[in-house]
């Protein structure tokens, strides 16, 4: 249903001969599909967004979503490009390429690398360019590396700044963390708990969903 939305707000903002707002919610879209695994929408959603127009935020939207959707070549190309055309823009430097940075170590299964790369950004975390992601993705390498305790306050962080980037999938996501980290931890209840928060939080979300297959499975896995 969101897609159809966005589609429609999309294929408005043409008529209105607006393609920068345009290519904006479509890529915007396609960073969410790909944080959800839906790549192949993703891809399809960079294609039309880059087609409609290239910015600064047009370039970090595409470039991230590519990193989420592994697709290294292309992240890195997008980020070259932005490198280039806005080369000492705050945003891009300090805060966009770290996390397209971070994201690729993190697919490379270097979460050490891409905690090195986070620690860049902290002076930004929940302000108007980072938001959440951050921390997000800190949270992530812990997992990666097996550092429950770590993990715990990165994600916890993400859960109570509820206010920041308040449509953010990092948000519902943290929960999911969260549970992970606790088994980690071997905090088996509070692992329950953080499951049924997620769960509850997306019960009315598509459940062939493989972010939620996988939590429902792991929480079973709990009982």
């Amino acid at each position: 249903e969101a897609e159809r939305l966005i589609a429609k707000a999309r294929d408005s903002y043409k008529q209105q001969q607006r393609n920068e707002n345009a290519a904006q919610v479509t890529l915007l879209l396609a960073v969410k599909q790909a944080g959800l695994g839906r790549c192949q929408q993703a891809k399809q959603n960079i294609s039309v967004g880059l087609a409609l127009y290239r910015g600064r935020i047009h370039l970090s939207q595409a470039s991230l979503a590519a990193a989420l959707c592994n697709e290294t070549e292309q992240s890195q190309s997008l980020m070259n490009e932005l490198l280039k055309d806005y080369p000492s823009d705050t945003s891009v430097v300090v805060v966009a390429v770290p996390l397209m940075k971070a994201q690729l170590e993190l697919n490379r299964q270097n979460g050490a690398a891409a905690l090195e790369i986070l620690e860049t950004t902290r002076k930004c975390d929940f302000g108007l360019f980072a938001g959440v992601g951050p921390s997000f993705l800190r949270g992530l390498a812990y997992l990666q590396q097996k550092k429950g305790k770590e993990a715990i306050a990165e994600f916890e962080s993400v859960v109570s700044h509820k206010g920041v980037d308040l449509f953010a999938l990092e948000h519902p996501l943290a929960h999911l963390g969260l549970a992970r980290a606790a088994v980690l931890t071997g905090d088996t209840a509070r692992a329950r708990t953080e499951y049924q928060d997620f769960l509850a939080i997306w019960k009315d979300a598509d459940q062939d969903l493989a972010v939620i297959a996988q939590a429902k499975k792991e929480y079973e896995s709990l009982k």
